[in-house]
């Protein structure tokens, strides 16, 4: 699911994971879509234990890429991105930033935690 900031301008994009892996149209990623005017994508992912480890974190991280890759499609601004996440999908967040780095990303990634 996606989210914009309702402009026609590329935004900067955000995927954002939950704990269910799931929002609805009115849950945190349209919350963040609004305060930030950012694009937010809402990522799915494999959960235990019908999927084992690290099932969630290759979601999480394929959809990172594949949001990076088709950033101007999704109206983003490529080369621009950040990674956000409420609960499990906080940690998954976490993780993909430390595996784009690893893969040759931008090393200057920020992870601030919430109380929640």
């Amino acid at each position: 699911m996606g989210f914009g900031p309702g402009r026609r301008a590329p935004a900067p994009r955000s995927p954002f994971s939950s704990a269910s892996g799931q929002q609805d149209g009115d849950g945190p990623g349209r919350d963040l879509c609004v305060r930030t005017g950012s694009v937010v994508v809402s990522v799915n992912y494999r959960h235990a234990p019908e999927d084992r480890f690290p099932a969630a974190v290759d979601d999480a991280f394929a959809a990172v890429q594949w949001i990076a890759a088709n950033a101007a499609g999704l109206g983003g601004i490529p080369g621009q991105l950040a990674v956000a996440g409420w609960s499990a999908g906080g940690n998954l967040a976490a993780v993909t930033c430390q595996l784009a780095r690893d893969a040759g990303g931008r090393s200057s990634t920020t992870s601030r935690p919430t109380a929640g």
